[in-house]
């Protein structure tokens, strides 16, 4: 029963058969894991310690522990000597080599269950499977980018890496390797200064609030999309340019309801938006271009003050007064429709200016909306 168990949970996935290497690895067996574990808990403590300490000069939790890592890499790649020879020097002409130890080494000593340390040690490997589901939920969306399951942009990103090649050959040798690891090394440690988050997150808030930050951030959207547009445009087969295709287009709708969020404002509405959007044909006389599916139109084109990053236009109660932002709803947003924002004093950077107060209740943005593109070609 327990063969027939653990079986099933391995082949559950019906994997394809690894390398040959399979062959020379124990088979699982439970009491090995055990024996394994208990083994691994109670000698991963060099490991962890080793972590600690490398986070703990990264993080600046003892600010002259990280600034003399800083002093040595920089030593290190600025001075004439190269590291090696740094090295070499610091152990032919110190007298290290011919000094009787002044103590006895340090020999390892594995922990016993029970013992502090052993738990410790249990904490931290529980720690590390966490930070490998992280770093695998961060990378695995970029797979598919990698492994032609999206052929376009794997197409794309081939290119541009042979592109950069073909550059780097003329300009890696005029790229000075010991100035640019130096310069590497350092930003590492300043970047993760205590001083410099909320540094980054002021500069930042600065160029993404605002009514000129979102113009800016408008027409980099816009400029965005129409580059996207275009590199899916130069896809398409001859034949479609040939016979002529055009956009055709699908608005989706949502209302806000007080405690659920914003949502398709009623069955029918989720009818044609969600799992009959396939049926939407194109007008007689067109067709759908094949491999061709529904998208967002990120830049809002449509829409004389844009959209937010996921394509919505915000709306008041009539469906009027759009903003690219839920004002009203979200505290994180400004408190008025765009249309107000325009027309106040260019001069009167402070929103709070227009009291949500004094104006009327319908500017709330309970609706909002996104346009969904396919294209279609004419019949044959």
């Amino acid at each position: 029963m327990h063969s027939m168990i653990i079986g099933s949970m391995v082949a559950v996935r019906g994997e394809p058969p690894r390398l040959p290497t399979e062959k020379r690895k124990p088979a699982l067996s439970l009491t090995t894991t055990s024996v394994n574990f208990r083994g691994f808990v109670q000698k991963s403590g060099p490991v962890f310690y080793f972590h600690d300490n490398v986070e703990s000069t990264l993080m600046w939790d003892d600010w002259p522990w990280t600034i003399m890592w800083m002093g040595i890499w920089a030593v290190l790649f600025e001075s004439e000597a190269s590291p090696g020879d740094a090295l070499r020097s610091s152990l032919f002409t110190s007298p290290i080599l011919n000094e009787e130890p002044r103590k006895p080494p340090v020999e390892p000593k594995p922990v016993t269950e029970g013992e502090l340390q052993y738990f410790y040690n249990m904490r931290d490997i529980q720690n590390t499977m966490r930070l490998i589901i992280d770093g695998y939920d961060h990378i695995a969306p970029f797979v598919k980018f990698l492994n032609w399951s999206d052929v376009p942009r794997t197409l794309r990103l081939l290119q541009a890496s042979v592109a950069a090649t073909v550059l780097m050959f003329f300009v890696g040798p005029y790229i000075p390797v010991r100035l640019t690891l130096f310069v590497v090394g350092e930003a590492a440690l300043i970047a993760n200064h205590p001083w410099v988050k909320p540094t980054v997150n002021a500069i930042h808030k600065h160029f993404t609030t605002g009514r000129a930050a979102q113009k800016r951030i408008l027409r980099k959207r816009r400029l965005t999309q129409r580059i996207a547009d275009l590199l899916d445009e130069d896809r398409l087969p001859e034949s479609v340019w040939e016979r002529g295709w055009r956009d055709v287009e699908l608005f989706e709708n949502q209302r806000f309801r007080p405690g659920d969020g914003y949502s398709p404002e009623n069955d029918a509405e989720i009818e044609t938006i969600g799992q009959t959007k396939e049926a939407f044909g194109p007008d007689e006389g067109w067709q759908w271009i094949e491999g061709d599916e529904w998208r967002i139109d990120w830049g809002g084109l449509w829409s004389s003050v844009g959209v937010d990053e996921d394509g919505f236009l915000y709306t008041d109660n009539s469906w009027q007064n759009p903003a690219p932002y839920a004002y009203g709803t979200d505290s994180q947003a400004p408190k008025v429709p765009a249309r107000l924002l325009d027309e106040a004093d260019p001069e009167d950077e402070d929103e709070d200016a227009l009291d949500q107060d004094i104006l009327p209740a319908k500017y709330r943005a309970v609706t909002r909306r996104r346009r969904w593109l396919r294209r279609a070609v004419r019949v044959a």
